[in-house]
């Protein structure tokens, strides 16, 4: 069910968890019937045969079917449409252009959209996608917490997913672990295919939204400190919800449990507990990641790069070792010419300092490895002398 929160003139749902939500629980005043008592079974558009029910929300629910066309098995998105506003069913297109605007490995496919009437009833829009999962990270994260390297790997395409929804001004608003599609990838270098789904309530960062006016939509556990309390949000919102599914991965717990009061408002007073156990890089990507404060966060290019050094278990720049917050630092565009010069020098400075350290100790293990050769001689010499006169 949902519940609603007022930290702010506006009000805020939040989903009380990840469980999929009734059609009929929606935030709005009015309730909408079930839309799957009706769909199974209907071929859409005379194409896509309907299956089974991946999900329901508030505002769609979505199907397995079969391509009649292609053959092959796709997702299909349903929404509603009985009782809708004007304005929902504008957010309804809205969705529909922005999904199809989108391509990236990282994000799922679309494929085809249309309209197609239930038992006569009223016609309802639709959205085929790619069917793109064997599970999601929440189903993985239940088993136990992830290694290192399976947490950089997943991070690492949904970051750069966001990256690239990013560069289009649109902020998710709801990365959560339900919403992480894991395919396995038997026989290549990588464990798993991570896709990020569900663009149903992203926004521009204008301000403009595919929800209901006023609503500050998102699920309690991975709200932002900005969403939770109601106020204008920018890219740097999702990099603070990736941040916890990252925490989650590691830890195999939520770092804000509790309540729906207690979880949403949590995080606008105290930082996330990132355990002092985790190897350093991670501590401090996870710190600046969910820092409360949005203008330190990382960019997600710049979160993509960083967890990309990490999948592939080093911190290096060629051959000079660097810190996390090095490495983030290098992977944002610099403000001004003069910053940049800086960061070259700092970054040479730093490259000069390793290589005279490395040549030192290459230096000390060569005289060492001398010393022993002059001294194992030496005592070789005095006990043939010895022998000789003996």
């Amino acid at each position: 069910m949902r519940a609603r929160l007022t930290p702010s003139s506006q009000r805020a749902a939040v989903h009380l968890d990840d469980r999929p939500e009734p059609i009929s629980d929606r935030c709005q005043e009015h309730s909408v019937p079930n839309v799957s008592q009706h769909a199974h079974g209907h071929t859409v558009s005379e194409r896509y045969l309907l299956h089974t029910t991946l999900g329901t929300g508030g505002m769609a629910s979505v199907y397995q079917a079969s391509d009649a066309v292609l053959g092959r098995e796709v997702a299909v998105k349903v929404f509603s449409s009985e009782g809708s506003t004007a304005a929902e069913r504008i957010d309804q297109e809205r969705e529909i252009h922005l999904l199809a605007q989108l391509a990236h490995p990282s994000l799922v496919s679309v494929y085809d959209a249309g309209a197609h009437s239930f038992d006569g009833g009223e016609a309802r829009r639709f959205v085929v996608m790619e069917l793109a999962s064997d599970r999601t990270l929440r189903d993985l994260v239940k088993s136990g917490p992830l290694s290192g390297f399976e947490t950089a790997v997943i991070g690492a395409q949904i970051a750069d997913g966001l990256a690239y929804v990013h560069s289009r001004s649109i902020v998710h608003r709801d990365v959560k672990p339900a919403n992480i599609l894991l395919t396995d990838n038997a026989g290549r270098d990588l464990p798993f295919v991570a896709k990020l789904t569900d663009f149903g309530i992203a926004q521009f960062v204008d301000g403009s939204r595919f929800t209901v006016e006023g609503a500050v939509i998102g699920t309690a556990s991975y709200l932002s400190p900005e969403q939770a309390k109601g106020d204008a949000l920018t890219t740097a919102s999702d990099i603070y919800s990736l941040g916890l599914v990252l925490l989650e991965a590691m830890t195999g717990e939520r770092a804000f449990p509790g309540t729906l009061i207690e979880s949403a408002t949590a995080r606008i007073f105290k930082d996330a507990d990132v355990p002092s156990d985790l190897p350093p890089e991670w501590q401090e990507l996870l710190t600046v990641m969910t820092s409360r404060d949005p203008s330190a966060r990382p960019s997600a290019e710049a979160v993509t790069k960083v967890l990309r050094s990490l999948q592939a278990e080093t911190t290096t720049i060629g051959d000079t070792e660097l810190s996390t917050a090095e490495l983030l630092e290098l992977s944002e565009p610099p403000a001004s010419r003069r910053e940049a010069r800086a960061r070259q020098r700092r970054f040479r400075a730093k490259a000069t300092r390793q290589r005279q350290t490395r040549a030192l100790v290459v230096g000390s293990v060569a005289v060492g490895v001398a010393a022993l050769c002059a001294l194992s001689w030496l005592i070789g010499v005095l006990s043939a002398g010895s022998v000789i006169g003996g």
